[in-house]
This record gives C-alpha cells, structure tokens and sequence, in this order.
C-alpha cells in the first residue's frame, strides 16, 4: 500500500519554477487579481494552496495561450473567480 502525501502550501518561488515564471511577476498578479490573495505565514512568507495555485494555472492559459492583455485577463479572470472575502486561516501545528 502506497500512501502519498499531498502539499498543503507551496511556496512562491516552487509555484514560479512550475509556470515558468518569476516571484515578482506572481507578487504582480497577487496585486491585480483579488483573487489571487495568498497566505502569510507568521514570516510573512507567501504560501498558495492547491486552490491559488488552479488561479495561477488559469492566468498563465489567459496570458500565454489565449493571449489577453492585462485588462482583459482581469475582466475574465473575475468572470470566473469573482469576489469574496477570503480569511488568512494558515494552518498552526502545536509540537
């Protein structure tokens, strides 16, 4: 039986290397795209769950595939993600 374990949170520089991109320009979108608000450990280290990192995967096939400019990929971008409140709930492990 094998058991694998799924990340909770990745990293920014890991989501970067896995689009093919840079930190800065995900800080960019994070400003943005409301959507895209990641957490922040106690560090102030950005963390993005499965979920943000589906967001990134969508705006890179905006940018990248169906070529929107930054307007427009905004536009669609909150077509599909639309507004909510998101709470900073970073999981706390007690040892």
């Amino acid at each position: 039986m094998t058991d694998t374990i799924e990340k909770l949170y990745f990293s920014i520089g890991e989501v970067a290397k896995q689009f093919n991109t840079t930190q800065s320009a995900l800080r960019f979108y994070e400003n943005d795209f409301g959507q895209l608000a990641t957490y922040r450990s106690k560090r102030g280290q950005r963390k993005f769950t499965a979920h943000d990192v589906e967001r990134v995967r969508y705006l890179m096939q905006l940018f990248r595939v169906d070529k929107y400019t930054i307007p427009g990929a905004v536009v669609k971008f909150l077509e599909r993600y639309p507004p909510t409140k998101r709470k900073n709930t970073f999981l706390k492990f007690s040892f």
